[in-house]
Formats: structure tokens, sequence, C-alpha cells
């Protein structure tokens, strides 16, 4: 079920430009950037102020890297002070068991502040439904869920409907990122949606 459509600050070049201009077309969510926790809650507040509700935090975590999982502890802090309950994370690893401990520990952090990671649509985790289950499956937390990217589905897998691989991961989807795509392997050719 649709609970509320965003849209992310980048697609405007940044958030203060996109909260000028989402209202326009009847927008009234946004995704951030995880920026550090003062400036966060300075663009939160910004966005409030102009009728945007921040409904997602955007960044990445390295799990080989204690600075970058360390940075996604510090920004569960920042987004749930902030009030943002969805912190989307473009996750990657060598070592994929210990990157599954490592998830599942961030899924421990999140949850401590409310908030729920959502994996996005890349390699090596979540590339199409198939390790998109495999590694919810390891990580085995309420906290570390998915983010369904509609293109990037289409973009890392020769042959996959993006409608098909969604129904088949659609109980374990935190939030969705609607993209279009002319559906060739590896072209960027990400067109404006519906053109």
């Amino acid at each position: 079920m649709l609970e509320m459509l965003s849209c992310r600050e980048g697609v405007y070049g940044g958030w203060k430009t996109a909260i000028e201009y989402l209202p326009k077309i009847g927008v009234r969510g946004i995704e951030l950037d995880d920026y550090p926790p003062d400036e966060l809650m300075r663009a939160a507040a910004a966005c409030r102020a102009r009728g945007i509700d921040p409904m997602t935090i955007a960044g990445g975590v390295d799990t080989d890297s204690p600075d970058s999982v360390a940075r996604v502890k510090d920004r569960c802090k920042a987004a749930s002070d902030a009030g943002i309950r969805c912190y989307f994370l473009s996750a990657n690893g060598k070592d994929r068991p210990a990157a599954m401990r490592t998830l599942a520990a961030l899924g421990d952090h999140a949850a401590s502040f409310g908030v729920t990671l959502s994996l996005e649509t890349h390699p090596p985790f979540c590339a199409n439904a198939a390790e998109m289950l495999r590694t919810i499956a390891e990580i085995d937390h309420p906290n570390v869920r998915i983010n369904f990217d509609t293109a990037n589905v289409l973009f890392y897998n020769h042959g996959l409907n993006s409608a098909d691989e969604l129904a088949k991961v659609v109980h374990n989807v935190a939030s969705l990122h609607m993209k279009d795509t002319t559906g060739g392997y590896h072209s960027f050719d990400f067109p404006v949606l519906g053109e």
C-alpha cells in the first residue's frame, strides 16, 4: 500500500531547490541525503516549514569499513532526532558472512532509534529478488528491509521484469524508488518518469 509519495532531493540538485518545486507538483515528501546531524536537522526543519515531510535519508555503507559503519550508526540517531524513520542504504562489502552480521547489528542499532534500514537494489546483496530474499533471510532482522528500485532491477540483470521481481519481495519492501528506464542492461538511460 502506498503511504506517501516523496522525491529524492538530488532530482532537483538539493533540498533547497526541491522544496521550492515539490509543492507545485503535489509531492509532500522528500528523501534527504544522510547529512551530518546538525545539517540534517536544519534541512528537515526547513522542509517541514514548507509543508514537505522528510520521509527518508539516503546514504551508503561499506560493511568492510569501520568508519563507514560508524557513520551509519551516527546517522541513525540523526534521522531519529529529525523525525525520520527510514534510512535508504546502498550496501556493499567483500566478505558476505561478515557483511550480513554487520547489517544485522546495524539493524539492532537502527531499531533502538525507531529507524528501519532499507537496502538499495544494487549488487552485491540486492540486485534482484533472489538476492534480496537471500540477504533478508541471512540478516533476519525486522529493521533491515528492501528499497526496491524499479529501474535498477533491469540495469543490473538480463531478462527480468520489475513487476515480477517486486511481487516476489513485496512483503520485505520498506521503500520504493520509482524510476524510468529504457530497460537496457547497464544502460544509464533513465529518462524523466513517463517520457
